[in-house]
């Protein structure tokens, strides 16, 4: 995502011109940390208020459990696609250039404005 480009791009390159990728790493754990805790918790609303489906309200936590397990569900899916995406540049050894280059490719869809090529 070009909102996780930015940060690194501007950040001070390790060695080499390597881009430091820890502050994108340890975010996308964290995300996948809070999506995974919260599953579990949408899997029991739904458990919870199944009996509550069969009455004649018909008023049940469980379409609100599904809701938040299908959002952490989701939350979490796309975490770990991140995570591999960060593995894999990590792997290559993507240099901060090559992140800015790509962040100013993508400014003009996301309406901001591209770095400056000096300060890379």
């Amino acid at each position: 995502l070009p909102s996780d480009l930015r940060p690194v791009a501007v950040a001070a390159p390790l060695e080499g011109g390597v881009a430091d990728l820890g502050r994108l790493h340890c975010r996308t754990r964290l995300e996948c940390g809070v999506c995974a805790a919260v599953l579990p918790f949408g899997i029991w609303l739904v458990v919870a208020g199944l009996e509550d489906m069969s009455t004649d309200l018909g008023a049940s936590v469980s379409p609100l459990g599904l809701m938040l397990a299908g959002l952490a569900s989701c939350g979490l899916w796309l975490g770990a696609s991140r995570l591999l995406a960060v593995r894999e540049l990590r792997r290559q050894r993507v240099r901060v250039r090559h992140v800015a280059a790509r962040y100013n490719q993508l400014c003009s869809f996301i309406g901001a404005q591209p770095l400056d090529e000096g300060a890379q």
